[in-house]
């Protein structure tokens, strides 16, 4: 695993806890003063901490090296705290309680450095976790997982939202009390490849009945059967995995709103993804498809559809019966040209069709797209023809620069996106 993919893991999981920050004060509270120098007693900051709209803290981002029980009493005497992390502590006490801690949302995470080591070297003793008993969410990154963390962490039954990110899990951990969280509806494991055996941990999460939010990176060759039970899924992500096929029982999962299957090796899109008639997001980006099949055109709910890094050299017009789209991303592929019927996606604010083998002339008939945002042409053989002079146009790229004839590329004088270095028709 590499330092980039830690760095973005502590940003995606923090997302959260970044929204609340940039909506609280911009100077700290009485409270957020008290703790923080209270933390500066045993070496420790609170690199974040934010208030509510009466001013009272309700998260905190505790980072040093040691943690002790005052620390946990401290911060559990604030009954408006409902977030606490701890960043890069390397000490935590084998007794340490986080019982007094009446919060929601827990996370560990390492404190990412350029000296952050590449395999994960902070852990959690026995006996920690298991006291965590209000917490409905919970993350690691960057953390050693153990036999002890898990059967913890299966104890916790309140438990709605589990992620790891970046972890490393000890070998050989039984997974099979995974099925006790009866209550998890989204489960994250992401950067976590190694250590962890697929097929172990599948059939406890094919018993999560409440689960609608998946996401997997495990290096897997197949995806189980059981998946097609999970019948509440709204969200189905299998990231960077090995994956070639989808079963036929994914076809079950009706309330599925998004499916993600970037970074696989899928040479085809599966018909069965026709049968997932709520899918809005649907991700197949950086796999070995050739075509697009007609029965994607089934996905009358499709808002966005992201089929880049693949082997596709002709857009169908199938794809027209896309009513709902309003995303298409199609870059890095091996496309020639760019069809007129584009013009038929009336809601699409977002076409991009860089790194291609486009050799074409615009088609002024995506002038009528009257919803488009951004247009993305750079990195093809030769764009001919009028740039788009589309009202709501902000962001366009043609090519400039890397056109084969240049002469036969001109911009209209009265148009949104101007292109720098580019004559006027």
């Amino acid at each position: 695993m590499v330092k980039f993919n830690k760095i973005l893991a502590v940003v995606c999981a923090s997302t959260f806890s970044a929204v609340l920050a940039a909506n609280s004060t911009d100077e700290y509270g009485k409270d957020c003063k008290d703790i923080e120098e209270f933390l500066s007693q045993y070496n420790l900051t609170a690199e974040r901490c934010g208030t509510d709209a009466d001013n009272q803290v309700d998260f905190i981002t505790i980072e040093g090296d040691s943690i002790n029980q005052k620390v946990i009493d401290k911060i559990g005497s604030y009954s408006t705290i409902k977030e606490v992390s701890f960043r890069g502590i390397k000490n935590i006490p084998k007794k340490l309680n986080l019982e007094p801690l009446h919060i929601s949302n827990l996370s560990f995470s390492e404190k990412i450095t350029i000296d952050t080591p590449d395999q994960p070297v902070l852990s959690i003793p026995k006996g920690v976790l298991k006291t965590a008993k209000s917490v409905k969410d919970i993350s690691f990154i960057d953390y050693k997982i153990s036999q002890n963390n898990v059967n913890e962490i299966n104890s916790l039954t309140n438990l709605v939202n589990l992620s790891y990110y970046s972890c490393a899990f000890d070998k050989g951990i039984d997974y099979s009390k995974f099925k006790n969280l009866k209550k998890l509806e989204s489960l994250t494991i992401l950067g976590t490849s190694k250590g962890v055996p697929f097929d172990e941990m599948s059939k406890s999460i094919c018993q999560l009945k409440k689960l609608e939010y998946l996401t997997l990176e495990c290096e897997a060759k197949s995806i189980p059967k059981c998946f097609g039970n999970l019948t509440n899924l709204k969200s189905l992500e299998l990231l960077g995995n090995n994956f070639k096929a989808l079963p036929e029982e994914i076809g079950k999962l009706t309330k599925l709103k998004v499916l993600g299957l970037t970074g696989n090796k899928f040479t085809s899109i599966p018909a069965v993804v026709g049968k997932l008639t709520s899918l809005e997001r649907l991700s197949l980006t950086d796999n070995q498809i050739s075509k697009i099949p007609s029965t994607i055109s089934k996905l009358k709910n499709l808002k966005d559809l992201f089929i880049a890094a693949n082997k596709i050299k002709v857009i169908p017009e199938s794809i027209t019966k896309l009513q709902n789209l309003e995303k298409l991303y199609l870059n890095s592929n091996l496309i020639t040209d760019i069809p007129e019927f584009l013009a038929k996606l009336k809601k699409l604010d977002s076409l991009d069709l860089s790194k291609n083998k486009i050799d074409a002339e615009i088609p002024e008939s995506l002038n009528e797209l009257t919803e488009l945002i951004s247009f993305e042409l750079d990195g093809n053989v030769d764009i001919r023809g009028k740039t788009l002079s589309n009202a709501n146009l902000l962001f366009c790229s043609y090519n400039v620069g890397n056109n084969k004839s240049e002469n036969k590329l001109c911009q209209e004088a009265n148009n949104s996106c101007t292109v720098k270095d580019l004559q006027y028709c």
